[in-house]
């Protein structure tokens, strides 16, 4: 495989200690690590201590999750600035520059987009502050931005350097979004990849969502694609496999890592087949 690549897994793709979790990605081959606030324990010694974990590993940590149900809310933006303005100390101490901003799914959020825009830009003035960048994602089942369409159109209203997408394969190919879309996003604006993949299931598409993504070459969707149409525009950033699987979570995360970092390069080997063809 093109070592030029770099992937990460994510610590929502297992279910044990976080040094052990370290431990099964770094053996695997891996070369970073996606956290999350909630892996911050006093267990770790919170922020730091999960940075020296990692350091020592010598995993980076391509993003930090998570901000939600931001932009539209009845609450004061100041409030939720200063929600932000943690997660922005707490990457600081983890030696991250990308937060993960999921569109907003509240119920209670306002329609008005134009304030929406405003929200967003608020907030990524926050972080260019601090040094930092927004990774903007749409969930399949967000109130107002649900497609990557609707995201690239945000991202371009926002209109700051620091304010771009992480394209999640899951949120792609579940809304049936083109992969032109892919074609139409200004690469620089491409924070960072997450993939997975899945297949058809009589479920919501949240519960496979959160609980059935398979690895990204182990499904129906044609993955490979997407990151070929990517990588042929110049894409040099961070992939990251963002896999929620409940049978996953119950294996050994060393068999775990092993299993999704074979996935990974397994892209590759279809899409030099496909290209040679």
């Amino acid at each position: 495989m093109n070592r030029s690549r770099r992937v990460a897994a994510n610590t929502g793709t297992f279910c044990a200690p976080l040094p052990a979790i370290v431990a099964a990605v770094r053996a695997a081959g891996f070369d970073g690590l996606e956290v999350w606030s909630r892996d911050l324990t006093d267990t770790y010694g919170g922020a730091r201590g999960v940075a020296s974990l990692l350091r020592e590993a010598g995993l980076e940590i391509p993003a930090f999750q998570l901000l939600r149900d931001y932009e539209g809310s009845d609450r004061p933006r100041a409030e939720r600035l200063a929600e932000a303005e943690e997660l922005f100390e707490q990457m600081i101490d983890l030696g991250t520059d990308t937060l993960l901003v999921c569109a907003t799914a509240d119920p209670r959020s306002m329609p008005d987009l134009e304030a929406h825009v405003r929200d967003l830009r608020a907030l990524a003035d926050l972080a260019r502050a601090r040094g930092l960048r927004i990774g903007f994602e749409p969930l399949s089942w967000s109130r107002w931005v649900s497609t990557y369409e609707q995201a690239w159109a945000c991202v371009e209203a926002v209109d700051r350097p620091n304010f771009g997408l992480v394209i999640d394969t899951f949120h792609v190919f579940s809304r049936g979004s083109s992969l032109r879309i892919v074609d139409r996003i200004a690469i620089e604006k491409v924070f960072m990849v997450q993939l997975c993949n899945a297949v058809t299931m009589p479920l919501p598409v949240i519960e496979i969502a959160r609980h059935h993504r398979r690895f990204p070459a182990d499904g129906e969707w044609p993955v490979h694609e997407l990151v070929q149409r990517l990588e042929a525009r110049g894409f040099e950033g961070f992939y990251s496999i963002e896999v929620f699987n409940d049978a996953y979570k119950t294996r050994d995360p060393a068999e775990i890592a092993a299993q999704a970092y074979r996935s990974f390069c397994g892209l590759f080997v279809e899409s030099r087949a496909e290209a040679g063809a």
